[in-house]
């Protein structure tokens, strides 16, 4: 579905940078975002703008093979990998706080997690019940609320043994993306935050005058969904996904991890331990929280020294 916004000219502030200017004009649909964003003046804020960008070039296709495979890409999932606990559950929890959350909206949406679980609903299904709560609202109102949320829950539950990992990758000159089912807004604020390169994830669904609805883009950033936008993304950036990373700590990205040819596996869930073990894939254990974060019990091994 497309989902175009109006233009930006008259509404933007004067002197924007030129390749920001060249970003609002080719993804017009990008506009209530960009306004928002840009308005605050902030370096990160301009990054994920640019991730978000480069995110609606992708078309998802987990048959489009790389034309010319020579890049090496550290891929990592955000929830239970690099962070502690999950975007969506901060977020849930921020909005208690604000004494905005509503139990019906989490009694709606574990139900459909169950639901979701015994396989009688798709996953997009429990993504549109996601959004549900936040049908309508403005997408300022969405920043301000994200922005606190990051700051005061997301970023201090990152784990530093995940900093280390992104920072080593770095150093060895290799594009760091995160792939996530997290909501894409919050999960570029992160990726800018920990100096990741670029984002995939499902795309926010806006209306012209940006406003979220529930009317989800598929497929969605998910399992089998997110095979799909891994070989898109490698397609489009020539990847060697033979001499690629992965980092996660999910069954459900079982066929992500066999995709590529480096996978890690951090802070396993049960069903992915056993996986791991008979395709001989390295495990580790991260639990060191961010600079301000909660302690948490045990200490952990990196899972790497340097990342190749």
């Amino acid at each position: 579905m497309q989902m175009d916004a109006m233009p930006l000219q008259q509404d933007t502030p004067a002197g924007l940078p030129p390749d920001v200017s060249a970003l609002i004009e080719e993804f017009p649909g990008l506009a209530p975002v960009a306004r928002m964003l840009l308005e605050s003046r902030n370096g990160e804020h301009t990054r994920s703008l640019q991730m978000l960008g480069r995110l609606r070039r992708l078309r998802p296709d987990r048959n489009a093979r790389p034309a010319n495979p020579h890049r090496v890409v550290a891929f990592f999932d955000l929830d239970g990998t690099l962070l502690s606990g999950s975007i969506i559950q901060h977020l849930t929890q921020q909005a208690f706080d604000d004494g905005q959350g509503q139990l019906s909206h989490v009694l709606q949406f574990v139900s459909c997690y169950v639901l979701y679980k015994l396989n009688l609903i798709p996953r997009v299904t429990m993504y549109r019940w996601g959004y549900a709560p936040c049908v309508g609202q403005d997408m300022r109102t969405v920043q301000d609320f994200v922005d606190r949320c990051l700051e005061e829950r997301i970023i201090p539950r990152v784990f530093k043994e995940g900093r280390a990992a992104v920072a080593a990758h770095r150093a060895a000159g290799h594009t760091c993306v995160a792939i996530t089912g997290a909501p894409d807004y919050a999960a570029a604020e992160l990726c800018a935050a920990l100096g990741l390169d670029d984002l995939l994830a499902t795309r926010t669904p806006l209306t012209q005058d940006g406003r979220i609805t529930d009317e989800i883009e598929e497929p969605v950033c998910y399992s089998d969904g997110k095979l799909d936008y891994l070989m898109a993304y490698a397609a489009l950036h020539d990847v060697d996904l033979q001499k690629s990373f992965f980092y996660s700590d999910s069954a459900s990205d079982i066929p992500v991890l066999k995709a590529v040819g480096k996978p890690r596996v951090i802070n396993a869930q049960a069903l992915l331990r056993p996986v791991a073990l008979i395709n001989g894939w390295p495990v580790a254990r991260w639990n060191r929280l961010d600079d301000g974060g909660l302690p948490v019990a045990h200490t952990s091994r990196a899972v790497l020294s340097r990342p190749n």
